[in-house]
């Protein structure tokens, strides 16, 4: 039958964000994979992508000749998966600097993506996606 339950899926709690990829119950068995030689590999290239060091900076905007860690419209949820994994509110305050940049009109380091101005229909619905889940990975450490 139509529509079926998930098996062992629960609501959410109340008050608890709804989020789109995991719940807050499975925070600890991220962050733990996270430990994991892989799961390390993946967080480094992450940070390395997001500066081009650490993960710990932001790039201004304006820097045509650098493609690593250079402003994209994927940052915000970058350093939302940071802060999910590290529990460190400096990387939702990241996140959010990045979401105000991408809200305000700032284009991806490909200039076919931007939140406000994408180059057609194609482009708008992963721009306004990735916008959606760099709210959802940063709602816990950002203000109302």
């Amino acid at each position: 039958p139509w529509p079926a339950d998930v098996k062992g899926w629960e609501r959410p709690k109340p008050g608890e964000h709804p989020r789109l990829l995991f719940r807050a119950a499975d925070v600890p068995a991220l962050r733990k994979r996270a430990e994991t030689p892989e799961g390390k590999a993946i967080v480094k290239r992450l940070r390395h992508l997001l500066d081009g060091k650490d993960g710990d900076t932001l790039l201004p905007p304006g820097q045509p000749e650098q493609t690593v860690g250079r402003f994209t419209i994927g940052h915000a949820a970058g350093y939302g998966l940071l802060y999910q994994l590290t529990g460190e509110k400096k990387y939702a305050d990241l996140g959010l600097q990045c979401f105000d940049r991408m809200i305000k009109g700032e284009p991806d380091r490909d200039g076919r993506y931007s939140f406000t101005d994408p180059n057609g229909e194609l482009r708008a619905g992963s721009s306004w996606a990735v916008a959606g889940l760099g709210y959802d990975l940063c709602h816990d450490g950002w203000s109302e």
